[in-house]
């Protein structure tokens, strides 16, 4: 299990803070300051999904200044952030345990756009495996 807490940990050169983010900012990076600050609100969840985010950024760098790079950049570290926080097995367990998404992001300790960002970001063969598995789920409800 991937742990975003242990990871900036090891990321000396920057700072954590904590502070009252504009209206919809969680997370805010400063690669002149080497800081990040997380909005103080968030619940837990959040905060691992946001400073998962915030991570990916420091490694990927700034975002570009042209409104159409930044958002796939933005894309592109969303998916990153998903496929760290969220494994194949339990996601797979996830889903098997529960068909609803609110449930099934508690159980893999994420928000729900992160288990949305995955399930789009799946690939061929990691659908392979999740059909298998909740196709096992379901001939056991029948046979019960």
């Amino acid at each position: 299990m991937y742990h975003p807490w242990r990871r900036f940990r090891s990321e000396a050169a920057w700072t954590l803070t904590f502070a009252d983010l504009p209206h919809g900012r969680r997370g805010v990076t400063d690669f002149w300051a080497r800081t990040v600050a997380l909005d103080s609100r968030l619940r837990q969840v959040e905060r691992r999904c946001v400073i998962c985010h915030e991570l990916v950024h420091i490694e990927r760098g700034p975002l570009p200044d042209d409104d159409r790079l930044a958002a796939r950049e933005e894309s592109a570290v969303e998916r990153e952030v998903a496929c760290r926080l969220i494994e194949l097995q339990p996601l797979g367990e996830a889903l098997a345990w529960s068909r609803h998404i609110s449930e099934a992001a508690d159980a893999l300790w994420v928000t729900e756009d992160v288990l949305r960002a995955r399930l789009n970001c799946l690939q061929p063969s990691e659908r392979s495996y999740l059909d298998a598995r909740l196709a096992f789920r379901q001939e056991c409800e029948e046979t019960t």
